[in-house]
């Protein structure tokens, strides 16, 4: 659907609002699981900003956008419904404003992130509950914040398995990149796995702030530089062994250049690509591979469709 079908939003670039218990009323929006991937593409590209959690047992998806006044949020559900009726069909949603009364909303959305076995040894851990690991697990234990990534969504849940196949073998005096960190789970497992050297970068603040509190929750600050950058300005004298853009598509196509020099030129470079509908997928593979890249292997879950790819010398 093109732009020119979208409704005018007046209010859709203004960021939610940090934690505060007197944002009481929210714009709420509950959705199948299974229509996220074309609602976050959407909502990403005009710079839309949505609170989003999922219930992954429930396979339920809740958008909110937090106000302080009833009046402010029911005019922004107005909006909010005539945009995901064109994007998904009015059938395909609920839309109502929610009372948020004497409870911090930035808490609110822990109630759907719980411990879940990404892999055959990460497990990814609320910072808030208990798990007993067994033998060989790697347990990445994360307090994501609001906006950084729980590292249970599909892409994010793909380059963990990829990280946990290529380390299968011996990843010591191997580096990582994680371009594009958020929450940092993806640097902090490749340094729970074995790679000696492991970089995290983002061009949010914010996000870097957190990927560096859970490498130090994780132990891993001594393995893991965290660096604030955007990607177009990141250029480094050293290259890495692997190299993560969980990213869309827009951003694989702005960042490419980039992502592909931050590789290693020797032929078991690897580069691991997300962020990507099942749609979008072949022409980013086809762009990494006109920058030398090959795919050896891809992965496909929730309409998403994530690869690792290989550097042809």
């Amino acid at each position: 659907m093109s732009g020119e079908d979208m409704p005018e939003m007046n209010a859709s670039k203004r960021k939610p609002r940090s934690g505060n218990k007197k944002v009481l009323f929210s714009s709420h929006i509950e959705t199948a699981l299974d229509v996220c991937p074309l609602i976050e593409n959407y909502l990403d590209k005009n710079g839309i900003y949505l609170v989003q959690t999922q219930d992954l047992h429930a396979r339920r998806a809740f958008f909110d956008e937090y106000f302080p006044g009833r009046e402010q949020a029911e005019c922004r559900l107005v909006e909010l419904r005539s945009l995901f009726r064109c994007l998904i069909g009015a059938r395909r949603f609920y839309a109502r404003v929610r009372r948020i009364a004497e409870v911090d909303w930035s808490e609110s959305w822990k109630k759907s992130f719980h411990t879940a076995r990404i892999s055959r040894r990460i497990v990814i851990r609320p910072s808030w509950e208990s798990f007993r690991q067994k033998r060989g697990d790697c347990v990445v234990t994360l307090d994501p914040g609001m906006s950084f990534g729980t590292g249970l969504h599909p892409t994010t849940r793909a380059c963990l398995r990829f990280i946990d196949r290529l380390a299968v073998g011996s990843v010591q005096g191997k580096s990582f990149l994680d371009a594009g960190c958020g929450s940092g789970v993806l640097a902090i497992a490749a340094a729970k796995l074995g790679f000696s050297r492991v970089m995290a970068v983002d061009y949010d603040p914010l996000a870097v702030k957190a990927a560096k509190e859970n490498c130090r929750r994780n132990r891993v600050s001594c393995v893991v530089e965290c660096v604030q950058t955007d990607l177009l300005a990141f250029r480094r004298k050293e290259k890495f062994d692997v190299v993560a853009a969980n990213m869309f598509e827009s951003e694989h196509a702005r960042f490419m250049a980039n992502i592909v020099g931050a590789v290693t030129d020797r032929s078991e470079g690897c580069l691991l690509i997300a962020g990507t509908l099942l749609k979008q997928y072949p022409e980013v593979v086809r762009m990494y591979g006109r920058g030398g890249f090959s795919e050896k292997i891809s992965a496909v879950e929730k309409g998403w469709k994530s690869g690792m790819l290989i550097r042809q010398c």
